[in-house]
């Protein structure tokens, strides 16, 4: 038995878990009845592993499998549609069925499947959490105590979703500009694109923003140089590739999260790295 103190537990085993059972902490909030996935790992015979594939339709919603790194498995996610009111047991066999009628891919295979799980969308808080306002922290705080995730996570987000995410647009985490719009713009999904520098060797772009570090791209010169979790990529692209899919006529930057979205372009993009740089900063204290 080893005793550890410590000012933060990070509770990373569930609503039921021991951090929370053993802290005291009530978990109080709203269930999403409606919003119902099919979860689970497989193998996949004829699937290429270098990207996640995604099929969706308006009748049954979406199917994903996402290739684990490191592993020959894939998560399968298949959303439920809100009218079907008695889903049936996950299992491989389902999830078969599941991936010939929305998928039709031939020559692939689901077989191995790990577990197999029907996930219901919850939003459930015990104690809250702080945001980068100043008065948002006091709004989440209000909204946990009084049993109300979903008005706590809109005031936590910006936005209401089904799931913990932080709303692109608007949000701390994005800066657009007071100039003309952009085919890719902040808040955008960064596209990848493929290209060959002026010394022959092959670039691509979701290999460049791997990891967990904000990435510029500098079209043209650039002062700025690489710092703590800010990598500077100067983009020699003699073909022209990457500046004709981030619409770049002249030289600018372009600022990429780390989740692979856009949190600006220009020098001002780069007050959105400080300010999330200062919070780490602050969390680590």
């Amino acid at each position: 038995m080893e005793t550890i103190r410590a000012r933060y537990a990070a509770g990373c085993d569930g609503g039921r878990g021991a951090v929370r059972r053993e802290a005291g902490l009530t978990l109080r909030g709203t269930r999403y009845g409606r919003h119902r996935w099919y979860l689970g790992d497989v193998r996949a015979d004829g699937l290429d592993r270098h990207c996640q594939h995604v099929w969706m339709s308006p009748e049954d919603g979406i199917l994903s499998l996402f290739p684990l790194p490191g592993t020959d498995i894939f998560q399968f996610q298949a959303s439920i549609p809100a009218e079907d009111e008695h889903p049936a047991e996950p299992s491989l066999e389902l999830y078969r069925r599941i991936f010939a009628d929305r998928a039709g891919v031939p020559g692939v295979a689901l077989h191995d499947a790990g577990w197999a799980a029907l996930y219901r969308i919850s939003v459930c808080m015990a104690r809250a959490v702080l945001d980068d306002s100043t008065a948002r922290p006091h709004m989440v705080m209000r909204a946990a105590e009084e049993g109300d995730g979903a008005r706590a996570q809109r005031h936590l987000t910006d936005d209401f979703t089904t799931g913990l995410t932080i709303a692109y647009l608007g949000s701390a985490l994005s800066h657009r500009g007071s100039g003309p719009s952009r085919r890719v713009d902040a808040g955008d999904r960064a596209p990848d694109t493929r290209y060959v520098d002026s010394a022959g060797r092959p670039v691509r772009l979701f290999d460049v923003f791997r990891g967990p570090q904000w990435t510029l791209l500098a079209f043209g010169a650039t002062g700025i140089r690489s710092t703590g979790s800010l990598h500077v990529h100067p983009v020699d692209d003699p073909g022209g590739e990457v500046r004709r899919a981030y619409d770049v006529t002249d030289d600018e930057l372009v600022l990429v999260r780390p989740d692979g979205y856009v949190a600006g372009r220009g020098l001002a993009a780069l007050d959105v790295w400080r300010r999330a740089h200062d919070v780490a900063l602050a969390a680590q204290a």
